[in-house]
């Protein structure tokens, strides 16, 4: 129970770090779907937006993957401390190759 209670204090904390980890997928999966529902794609159209589509939700899992590794990693060392967007990319770096591995296995 105390486990808890400290991961609570940590993320209402750092609050901001694990919005930005959380939200973009939260906007951007129901978007997409909102998207093919108001314009129904054809053809060579489809094709196209679709690679888009697929790019961005690529370099999107991509950047969070990385700003997760930083939060992990800067949570573990520095429990409370504030970090921004940038120190969370820089301390994640270290860790993506080995976080990519591990979420395609």
């Amino acid at each position: 129970m105390n486990e808890i209670k400290e991961t609570l204090s940590v993320l209402k904390t750092r609050w901001f770090e694990a919005f930005c980890i959380v939200v973009p997928w939260a906007v951007f999966i129901p978007l997409v779907g909102l998207f093919e529902k108001i314009h129904p794609l054809k053809g060579t159209e489809a094709i196209f937006v679709s690679h888009i589509y697929l790019l961005t939700y690529i370099c999107l899992s991509l950047f969070i993957l990385l700003i997760k590794g930083g939060f992990l990693r800067t949570v573990y060392i520095e429990q409370k401390k504030r970090q921004s967007i940038s120190n969370l990319t820089k301390a994640g770096k270290h860790f993506f190759s080995r976080l990519l591995r591990f979420y395609i296995l």
